[in-house]
């Protein structure tokens, strides 16, 4: 098995716009959740909305967010007040969830959270080669 806070901080520093991360598992039980996050509460009402397919919004934590896609692989949801957005991503087998709540101000986030999600997702499963891969772009001045 991972280990799951190894995942969520490679996830954070990769993306560091996901400021609280959960792991849960298919029942809904939380496996791991980023220290301030409480939503023990809300949990299961969310996980029965996604696996649902056809919620128009969750609350997680007090905030409402309307749902844009919601696919039994990915779950994409913004806050229409501007408290932010929840991005969620299965594990490859479906045996777990992983939800991160992104900050209000992120740029581009539409484009990318769900990646950096779902591919720590995927590092999720025992024996994933999935990685964050950083790239460093070296611009050479033309003399």
């Amino acid at each position: 098995m991972a280990n799951f806070k190894s995942v969520v901080n490679k996830l954070q520093k990769h993306y560091s716009d996901a400021s609280d991360v959960a792991i849960i598992d298919k029942s809904g039980k939380i496996l791991y959740s980023t220290s301030k996050w409480d939503i023990k509460k809300d949990i299961k009402g969310v996980l029965a909305s996604w696996k649902s397919g056809n919620a128009q919004f969750v609350v997680l934590d007090g905030i409402r967010y309307s749902i844009l896609q919601m696919e039994p692989e990915r779950f994409i949801g913004t806050n229409r007040k501007k408290k932010g957005h929840l991005i969620g991503a299965s594990t490859p087998d479906g045996s777990k969830y992983m939800l991160a709540h992104i900050k209000p101000k992120a740029k581009g986030w539409f484009h990318m959270a769900y990646p950096a999600v779902a591919r720590a997702a995927a590092m999720l499963k025992k024996g994933s080669r999935a990685e964050f891969i950083e790239t460093k772009v070296e611009i050479k001045k033309k003399i």
